[in-house]
């Protein structure tokens, strides 16, 4: 999704109609930002527009797609005679990190390189901006009316789409929940074997001569009371799973959440009390309309005596921001996160996978 909203910032044309190729080396370019509202959600983007049409702090609006977007256009008129300046003058705005590698990139399109290398450098760029791309959503409190910030406009959160913007892979979900629901298996399941049972020490009768089968033991499989045969034993059903393959899970599991329309932001979870009477009002007006009323919240904050008025509330469920797992997401038809679970979400996202150790 973060490559498709820069291949649109790069196929930006007149009038805010999305172009299909790079034709724009006889074209003067210049810069606009702005906002497009997807399914109730604000995206980021930048919009490249003719310069003869652009003037300082200038409104426009444009439809694309059935969808509304609000253009501010640049004050300055800035210039592209390739695609590669034109992916600079991009770049150089809120993206100050990778001003060092474009001032290269735009010194070697000058000179003799390949188009190859060109090819490769412009591909490394756009995935490393891709990074940074975002989703605004809206925070509400709990019963479900917008927060104002400071400014006193309706508050809104980034939502970086690295994090929660991953395509649905429906494989690494099953993976993950195989390996949750395999993980929490006890595993104490046990039988007694013909030599665990009680008795059986006598032959029942002599070997020959009674005109029966010969019988050692009264305790053995194929006698009533007797052992059994390949029972199970106590073993963990335990088995191992990349961190890789889990963190993707996760993120897979929220990023369906946001695509199905499911995920919210409040505030904060802290009701006037923590009653179940008190709770299961706030449950309803922030799934007002829903089907049923079937959601899981999560808080960085002690969900102890939140538990105590929503443990007795049919489909509803809290966990710490810690505590989050793939099973609990998709057992529930809402995800509703805090402020500040969003932001230790990204950053446990986001934190380095600690490689294993060497093996010589």
């Amino acid at each position: 999704m973060a490559m498709m909203m820069l291949r649109r910032r790069l196929l930006a044309g007149m009038g805010g109609e999305w172009r299909s190729g790079l034709g724009v080396a006889s074209r003067d370019w210049s810069f606009g930002n702005g906002f497009m509202t997807l399914g109730g959600i604000e995206r980021d983007f930048t919009c490249l527009s003719s310069s003869s049409a652009t003037s300082g702090g200038q409104m426009r609006h444009s439809e694309v797609g059935g969808v509304t977007n609000r253009v501010t256009s640049s004050s300055s008129a800035l210039t592209a005679q390739n695609p590669l300046d034109m992916m600079m003058m991009m770049m150089t705005r809120g993206e100050q990190r990778f001003m060092s590698t474009m001032t290269d990139l735009k010194t070697s399109s000058s000179s003799s390189i390949g188009a190859e290398q060109q090819a490769a450098m412009v591909s490394s760029m756009m995935e490393s901006a891709a990074e940074h791309a975002s989703s605004r959503v809206p925070v509400y409190d709990l019963n479900k009316q917008p927060v104002s910030g400071a400014d006193g406009a309706p508050a809104h959160i980034e939502l970086p789409d690295d994090v929660f913007a991953e395509p649905v892979r429906v494989d690494i979900l099953h993976r993950v929940v195989r390996w949750q629901l395999a993980k929490r298996q006890q595993g104490t399941h046990v039988t007694k074997t013909r030599s665990d049972v009680r008795g059986g020490g006598r032959k029942p009768w002599q070997q020959k001569g009674s005109g029966r089968a010969r019988q050692g033991t009264i305790r053995a499989p194929q006698w009533r009371g007797g052992g059994v045969v390949h029972g199970p034993v106590l073993r963990s059903h335990a088995h191992s799973l990349q961190k890789r393959v889990r963190r993707l899970g996760l993120k897979c599991a929220v990023s369906a959440k946001i695509a199905e329309g499911r995920f919210l932001v409040v505030d904060a979870l802290q009701p006037e009390d923590a009653k179940t009477a008190t709770m299961k009002g706030h449950v309803g007006k922030l799934l007002e309309g829903a089907p049923r009323e079937s959601v899981l919240f999560v808080d960085t904050t002690p969900v102890d005596e939140l538990q105590l008025g929503i443990r007795n509330i049919p489909w509803v469920d809290v966990l710490p921001v810690g505590g989050m797992n793939v099973y609990s997401i998709l057992q529930r038809d809402f995800l509703i996160l805090t402020k500040d679970a969003v932001d230790e979400f990204i950053n446990r996202m986001r934190r380095p996978i600690r490689p294993c150790s060497r093996t010589p």
